[in-house]
């Protein structure tokens, strides 16, 4: 707001009236009085001054809202730990001495597998329990790990993508959605090597695991046989998902003597 300055300069000038006599003696004539006045004409000059007050008012636009930082993206949620050792690698659950003694116990003879299996299967588990049942699923497919290719090849329907490695990674899509994942092209333009290469058939079994078996123990509250068979060949084996087979003697069989020699408590399911 501008508030005018006024200023004002006040200037008077003031004569006093003088009266004069005259008077002669002795004289008896009287001698008129004359009375001479003299007006004072007092005059104020006022000055207003006027100053002029620019004010410039800037409109600044209102800050933008605060942005809110993104929310990290949340971790998915790990298999419940299970009885019988805690979680994380392979190395870390179970020694080479144990491993070896249980596959021997289980009638496999192959002391190279722990090394191998360290080296190429390193998504982290939830303690012997799972580490149990993935053995068990894979003794069974694998035909307690001496076969790496289905018997059947290219008679079984799925072409050149046919099941191979310990976990028979089988179909088209299987091989092209792994070979994308793990950044290894040459799996789906040279599926032999799932087969051939045994650092590259524990990592299929580790994609395999991860995205087909591992889910299913999130939404259903934790690490199970049950579970595993529905990943792995549910359409076939589980009566819930359809199949008509019941789960494999063999691969039940398999899980539970590893669970037994690991130590890790709880049971087969027998049914899916």
């Amino acid at each position: 707001m501008t508030v005018p300055v006024r200023s004002s300069l006040a200037q008077t000038s003031r004569v006093t009236s003088a009266r004069a006599t005259t008077a002669v003696a002795p004289q008896t004539t009287a001698v008129p009085t004359i009375d001479v006045f003299t007006t004072t004409t007092t005059t104020t000059t006022t000055t207003t001054t006027t100053t002029t007050t620019t004010t410039t008012t800037t409109t600044e636009a209102p800050p933008p809202p605060p942005t809110e930082a993104p929310s990290p993206t949340p971790e998915p949620p790990k298999p419940n730990p299970q009885p019988g050792g805690g979680s994380g690698s392979v190395a870390s659950i179970i020694s080479q001495a144990k491993f070896d003694s249980a596959m021997q116990a289980c009638g496999i003879y192959r002391d190279d597998l722990y090394p191998s299996m360290v080296q190429g299967f390193r998504a982290p588990l939830s303690g012997l329990f799972e580490l149990a049942i993935l053995l068990g699923n894979c003794a069974h497919e694998s035909i307690k790990f001496t076969a790496t290719r289905e018997l059947c090849t290219t008679d079984c329907g799925h072409g050149n993508y046919y099941g191979r490695g310990f976990i028979q990674l089988t179909d088209q899509y299987n091989y092209m959605q792994c070979a994308s994942d793990l950044g290894r092209p040459d799996i789906y333009s040279n599926p032999d090597v799932v087969a051939d290469d045994e650092a590259t058939n524990w990592s299929t079994v580790q994609w395999f695991w991860t995205k087909s078996v591992q889910p299913r123990f999130q939404q259903q509250g934790g690490v199970s046989f049950a579970a595993s068979v529905q990943g792995v060949n549910g359409y076939i084996e589980c009566g819930s998902m359809g199949g008509y087979n019941g789960i494999n003697a063999d691969r039940a069989q398999m899980s539970q003597c590893f669970l037994n020699q690991f130590g890790a408590g709880g049971s087969i399911d027998g049914s899916c």
